[in-house]
């Protein structure tokens, strides 16, 4: 049956990242608001991945996925946008103006991405290092966005 409606596993496999990256997509093409501070942009976009991630726990783990098992090939093919070149973009803008501090944005913008995605990663063992509530349970994940927006506030933070 699968083959049926997929001419392989890959094109099955390019559906289903095509359906679990459209919600993310849409955060990406939201227009910036250019008349606000890069730094309220920045946690506006961050935030917003972190409500995709959260609607969407397995998401991260599929792009990871992906990530080690394909290259990013399918994503590259299907023509996705990248988390990380649009995190950059707002780090350059935001250094150039002097709101944040020197660094290399790629690299920043990889950690802040990292920080959104590798807790759904890790979220199996992170229920068995710690008792607790479940690391997806709503409150978890409430306070993982919440910590996130403050380590990504405080990191690009300009230095006194």
């Amino acid at each position: 049956m699968i083959f049926h409606c997929f001419k392989s596993k890959e094109a099955l496999f390019e559906a289903v990242l095509e359906r679990t990256y459209q919600p993310f997509r849409e955060v990406l093409n939201r227009p910036v608001d250019k008349n606000q501070p890069v730094a309220d942009s920045l946690l506006a976009l961050v935030g917003n991945l972190l409500a995709a991630m959260n609607a969407r726990p397995l998401a991260p783990v599929i792009f990871m996925l992906e990530s080690i098992q394909g290259g990013g090939e399918h994503m590259r093919q299907l023509g996705m946008p990248s988390f990380y070149t649009r995190v950059e973009a707002l780090l350059k803008k935001g250094i150039a103006a002097g709101e944040f501090r020197k660094m290399d944005p790629w690299h920043g913008a990889i950690n802040i991405v990292g920080l959104c995605g590798f807790y759904y990663c890790a979220a199996n063992n992170l229920s068995r290092a710690r008792k607790g509530p479940s690391p997806l349970s709503e409150a978890s994940l409430k306070r993982h966005s919440a910590e996130v927006l403050a380590l990504v506030k405080e990191g690009v933070a300009h230095e006194s």
